[in-house]
């Protein structure tokens, strides 16, 4: 897994998976997300997700509401879609 930042939108890109992401990565988006510029989580270049990814999408909207802000997710991938159905967590996901 990769983070990118550019302004107020943090990209993840390729495969975010139990066995990319590790707890320094964890760390990392979590600061990223913490920054209250950051208004926006671009997963246009996810190639692969598993439940990893929904823990840090639900990582991300703690940390926004906590700053009483809104996340936009951009371009959720097929597979994250099917795992918050799954979860029964995507009536809280808005894109």
């Amino acid at each position: 897994m990769n983070i990118e930042r550019n302004g107020g939108v943090v990209a993840l890109q390729a495969a975010v998976t139990m066995a990319t992401v590790d707890a320094a990565q964890y760390r990392r988006f979590c600061q990223e997300m913490a920054d209250s510029s950051v208004h926006t989580l671009d997963l246009a270049a996810v190639s692969r997700a598993d439940s990893a990814c929904v823990a840090l999408l639900l990582a991300a909207m703690r940390i926004k509401q906590a700053q009483q802000q809104t996340l936009k997710l951009a371009h959720m991938p097929a597979d994250l879609r099917m795992l918050t159905a799954l979860y029964e967590i995507d009536p809280w996901i808005t894109e």
